[in-house]
């Protein structure tokens, strides 16, 4: 996938991995297309990138994107304007950690409004735009490891993210014969605001060691430099990728097992 000269929209670009491939794609790109709900953070993000790169353009739009009359809102704004974006990188998410029984529905259903039913309607929308034009478009899918792996004590989470990875590999098999790019990001533990939002401390506790915790930056890095290499499968951070490179060719009795061990921890230990 090629970022020079590109215009491209991030979404949840206020801080953490979002605002990261902000500053690393700005480097490359020649419009930004910024997306989150927090006007101070997006406005200050937007003068730093300005201050290194001027000749870069960056549009903001401080929206919440799982509300669809907002992603209405910015397609036709960027249709006004006649700016056609070449990749999109749907990285908005939330996470929550607790078990599903004890979990309240309100909460789980903003997990699946966000994570699942925006991700599909905002592509949706851009995809015609994608489809007419194809060259040199891409689509980026930033997912999780718990989109690969199974994750007790955040049943729903790590479901929207399975759903992620389903529609990221499907979408390929359907857009790269028309030359469109698309790739799905599967991060693991990332040092950023996630935990804080969604109420976790120090890592979601049935997820991978936080030995393998990478930064924000470093995630941002190596996402875009395994990106270049046309990977259908980004796991940045080396020590995650070698864990879920083997965890892949697991069978899935074995996968099974290990994520009924998992649940019994979490359950004897009464750690949520």
């Amino acid at each position: 996938m090629y970022f020079k000269n590109k215009t491209i929209l991030i979404t949840g670009a206020s801080t953490g991995i979002g605002a990261e491939l902000a500053r690393q794609l700005g480097k490359e790109a020649s419009i930004l297309i910024l997306i989150a709900r927090r006007q101070a953070e997006l406005e200050k993000l937007k003068q730093e990138l300005i201050s290194t790169q001027p000749q870069l353009q960056v549009l903001l739009f401080t929206k919440d994107i799982s509300l669809a009359e907002n992603q209405y809102d910015i397609k036709a704004e960027l249709d006004v304007k006649q700016i056609l974006v070449d990749i999109l990188i749907n990285n908005a998410g939330v996470g929550d950690e607790a078990l599903f029984y004890k979990s309240e529905l309100p909460r789980l259903q903003t997990i699946i409004d966000l994570n699942i039913s925006s991700v599909v309607s905002f592509t949706h929308l851009l995809i015609q735009d994608f489809v007419s034009n194809p060259k040199g478009k891409g689509i980026v899918f930033v997912g999780s490891g718990a989109g690969v792996a199974w994750m007790p004590g955040s049943a729903i989470y790590s479901a929207s993210k399975h759903f992620i990875t389903a529609l990221a590999m499907n979408l390929r098999s359907e857009l790269k014969p028309l030359g469109i790019e698309v790739a799905l990001v599967a991060p693991g533990p990332v040092d950023s605001e996630f935990d804080q939002h969604a109420g976790i401390n120090k890592g979601m506790k049935g997820g991978p060691a936080q030995n393998t915790r990478i930064s924000a930056a470093e995630c941002a890095q190596d996402t875009v430099r395994l990106l270049k290499k046309n990977k259908a499968l980004v796991i940045p951070g080396k020590r995650i990728r070698r864990l879920m490179n083997l965890y892949l060719w697991f069978p899935w009795s074995l996968r099974r097992r290990l994520v009924e061990r998992d649940g019994e921890k979490l359950i004897r230990n009464n750690t949520l």
